[in-house]
Parts: structure tokens; sequence; C-alpha cells
């Protein structure tokens, strides 16, 4: 596909702290873009744009990409990735820094391959609001090793930390939004669809490997920094064996760039996730899910046993959870809509409450625990696991950010529904929309009617409402969202003696302001600063 060029941007580029200056690039480079040239005609349903350049064969080369969203009219409609020899995908996502036309960019280090020309493509993402990709500017240098030092080029050192925190979801606030989606769920059931998996920008120059196969090796492929846990090191050899080869007809789950499989390994029942050939999956979310998991053990949080990362394959090996994700148990598995609800939908309030504070105390362990302050970042449904007796765990920290966040960070809510009418769209902003109106009870599962105690759920919309608040500084830290979620499920757990006439759960005002409860904890506890060791969001 074609690329042309955008409009021109006539006002100043948004420079941001920590970010690109005038100083990274003219202001003619943030001001044009190239941008894909949609045919509206066209059947296609995937497509990209690629640039080819002559460089030195068999070198290496230091690549900076320059990105400054010009195009958007508003914030977090575009998303996809860039391709490096089709092997390296870092996810763009101008939202990352909180406004539009903010100059970014993103610095790699790759080794070029035999035949001399270096390609580098833009690809819109499926789960993007809008199918269109740009570049704003590119940069390609031949590193030259006259000695065994080479001064590799840095990006600058950073608040932009904070710029990149945005996008995730992080907190009491983020967690309690997403449990609204998978809790609350609209009687609007959507079929379930294959998820894309979660990728994080390359923020900083990593040396790569061209996609090149003569270029492998059967030995260790060395691509992961020193610092990781090796005694967690397995052998590709090992991973055949656990997977039959990774026969076809053990794939349980599969995603944008990877595939899962159950597999038996030393007598005992895994989970292998696998990055498919020709994809690869991010070379930092490979890392961080390394680094984050050899760090921490809690009975609410899936364990490694362990990675491989021969033949340029990255592997990850988790103890296998045998009950799945809470979405399956959420939404329907078949597409026979005259059921009213799906058999594996039929978890309890009681249940749900449950899996709620199973999940809140693993990401209150990873806040606040030895490892120093993680922070998840991609708190869903399909993120939670169930085991036997439906103990939630969470998985997937990929995206997971080290350090305490700072307490403005925004929200990004990833939950929706399928649905055409606007207020509709967004799962918790729906859920707002109908508390406001005092009638909270029309997004409640109907497998859940007539069976959910009044003050459990007026207690759950409270803590809903303060986690949903505009400004991080108003949202409650983890801890107090568990202790909410904690005194929600004993409310569930007390009987409640109506009398005969008295109104249920689905029909009597669930009007927010009503004083049922006598503490909020959420609120009554001190304020926790940056400097505390509990992060607050």
């Amino acid at each position: 596909m074609a690329a042309r060029n955008s409009d021109f941007f006539s006002d100043s580029p948004n420079y941001r702290e920590g970010g690109a200056t005038e100083f990274t690039a003219p202001n003619p480079v943030y001001s044009t873009a190239k941008e894909m040239n949609i045919d509206e005609s066209s059947q296609l349903n995937f497509f990209n744009v690629t640039w080819s350049f002559n460089v030195s064969k068999s070198s290496s080369h230091f690549v900076r990409v320059h990105f400054c969203d010009i195009i958007s009219v508003s914030l977090n409609v575009i998303i996809f990735d860039i391709y490096i020899y089709n092997k390296f995908s870092a996810r763009i996502n101008p939202y990352d820094m909180g406004l539009l036309a903010v100059p970014f960019y993103y610095d790699f280090v790759v080794d070029s391959d035999e035949s001399g020309i270096m390609n580098i493509s833009i690809v819109p993402r499926l789960d993007s609001p809008n199918q269109i990709a740009f570049l704003n500017g590119l940069e390609i240098m031949e590193l030259i090793k006259k000695s065994d030092f080479v001064s590799w080029p840095k990006k600058p050192e950073s608040n932009r930390t904070s710029l990149f925190a945005i996008v995730g979801s992080i907190g009491g606030g983020s967690f309690v939004i997403i449990l609204v989606a998978i809790v609350l769920l609209s009687l609007k059931r959507r079929k379930a669809k294959v998820g894309q998996s979660s990728s994080w920008p390359l923020s900083g120059p990593f040396y790569a490997k061209s996609s090149s196969q003569n270029r492998m090796s059967e030995k260790t492929s060395n691509m992961l920094p020193s610092n990781l846990n090796l005694s967690l090191r397995l052998s590709y050899h090992e991973m055949e064996q656990s997977t039959k080869n990774f026969d076809s007809n053990l794939v349980i789950g599969e995603g944008g760039f990877e595939k899962v499989y159950q597999g038996i390994f030393r007598d005992m029942k895994v989970v292998v996730k696998r990055s498919e050939p020709g994809h690869g999956q991010c070379l930092l979310e490979f890392q961080t899910e390394i680094v984050v998991l050899s760090q921490i053990r809690h009975c609410h949080l899936v364990s490694l046993i362990g990675y491989c990362d021969e033949i340029f394959e990255m592997i990850l090996v988790y103890e296998y959870i045998k009950q799945g994700t809470l979405r399956d148990h959420l939404y329907y598995s078949t597409t026979d809509h005259d059921k009213s609800y799906s058999a594996c939908s039929e978890l309890s309030w009681k249940q749900r409450l449950e899996i709620c504070v199973g999940a809140a105390k693993g990401l209150n362990y990873l806040h606040t625990g030895a490892a120093g302050g993680i922070i998840h970042r991609d708190v869903k449904s399909t993120n939670i696991l169930l085991d036997e007796q439906f103990v939630a765990k969470v998985t997937e920290f990929g995206l997971s950010k080290l350090g305490i966040p700072d307490v403005e960070h925004s929200v990004d809510v990833k939950s929706v529904i399928n649905s055409n009418k606007r207020e509709e769209v967004n799962l918790a902003e729906w859920g707002m929309h109908w508390l406001r109106k005092g009638q909270l009870d029309n997004i409640i599962d109907p497998v859940l009617v007539d069976t959910i105690n009044p003050n459990s759920f007026r207690k759950f919309a409270e803590t809903t409402e303060k986690c949903l608040r505009v400004y991080g500084s108003e949202r409650p830290i983890m801890r107090d969202v568990l202790w909410d979620l904690e005194y929600a499920l004993q409310l569930q757990l007390t009987p409640i003696n109506r009398g005969p006439l008295e109104d249920s759960i689905t029909n009597a005002s669930l009007e927010f302001s009503m004083p049922i409860l006598h503490r909020l904890p959420s609120n009554s506890s001190p304020a926790v600063n940056e400097d505390n060791t509990t992060p607050s969001i």
C-alpha cells in the first residue's frame, strides 16, 4: 500500500519534558508525516506500508524512528506496530504521551542481513479504532567498530517513564474499572474473540539480530540481559518434549503473535507460551515477564516455571491453571443466543467478589511487596486465571512497570461491549451513566438477579465510583480497594431480613448518595504520599 503526505501541521509541536525536543529533530520533521493512503473501496482487511533502504551488508546500524500524532482529532484512536526486518515489533500508541501532537521517538540497534536492504514497515493493529498508521521521520546510521568499545546512542533519561505509564491500567482505580466490566456484565453479551497479545513500546536501544535464517545458531541466542534469572532457563529440546514437538492438538489459546500449549514438563502439567515463527514476541515484554515473575511468589499470582531463548525462540512456561480465564466464565461460549445465558457464566455474586478480592490481594502484593513496587498495567478478565477452587491468579506481566507511579496517572479502560449506542461503548462509563440515574441494576448479569445483598452491591458501587474519579489523587490505593471488596463480601454473607413486600435488588433504587454504610475506609484512611512504601495512584 502507498503512503501519502499528511496535511501540514501549522502549530508548534507540544514538546514534553523528558521526551523529544526541538534539538532532537527540526520542527518540520514533527510537523509533517507520511500516512497510509487508505482506499475506502478496497476489500483488504490487512495492509501495511514498507520502506526499503540500502545499507551495508552484515553491519550494525542505529535506527531512530520519529513520531508525532498530527493527524488525529482525538486521543487513543490510532494504534499501530512498527517492524524492522519483519522481526522486531514495537507497539506505537500516541495516547501514551497524554496529548496530541507530542513528539517522541524510539531507538533500535539492528544487524543488517546479507541483502544490503533494510525494510521498515508500519502496520495498523486490529484493536485500533482507526485502521491507519503514520511515520514522521527516520534516521539510519551505521555503527563503525574501531575497537572493542562502542559508545551506543542513548535516549534522554527520563521523566518519560511517567508518560509511558499513562497507557497502563494502574493501582486500585484501574483494577476496579476492569472489574466493573467483568462482574457487572451487560444484558447484551458479546461473543468471545481471539484476543491480540499485548506489546510494550521498546524504549531505548537494544541489540537486535536480523531475521535471516542462515544467521541463527543452535546455541543460546544471548538475547537476554545478564540480570535475568538463569536458573529458570530451559532448553528448546525440553520444550519440544513437553509439547510433543508443539503439537497443534495441544493448542489451548492463540493471540496475535503467540500460541499457548498445554504440556507435561517433568511430570507436571504446564502451560507453554511460544511466539509464532515470523512474528516474534516483543523482546522487552518477554524480558519484563521473566524479571517480574522471578522476583515474586504469591498465591494469587501465576508462577513462572521457566523460559527458553534458544534458536531465537521466546518461550515462557507457567503453572497450569485448571479453570482457565475469568472471561471464559463470564461470556457466551456458544453462538446459541436463544439461551438466556451460558452455563459457564453461572458464577454467583459471592464467587465474583471472592475472585475480585483474590485478584486485589495479588495486585496489592505487587504494589507493596519486597520487589519494590510493580504496577501490572494490563488488568482484564483474560489476565485473571481461576484454579479448580475458583481462586484468582493474576497473569501476563509483560506490560508491568517497576517503581511507584505518579498519582496523576490516567486510567486505560480496556473492556468494551458490543453496542452501537454511545453510552454503552465503555462499560465503566456506561455503569456510571446508570449510577447517576440511580439505576445501576440495569447492567447486572441476569444470572445474579435476586441473589445480591443490596448492601453488598451498594458497597461495590461506592468503591467503583471512587476508583473512577478523574484525578488520581482522589482514587483509593489498592490496599483500600482490597478492604472495600472484603467488606462487600462480608455484607453479601450477612443475612438480610426483608419484609414480604420489600423491593429486591432489581427494582430498588441504587441512588449512590444513600448513607447505607457506616465506614468508608478509602476516604477515612490517611493520604499516602509518593514517598511512602504503598504506591498511591
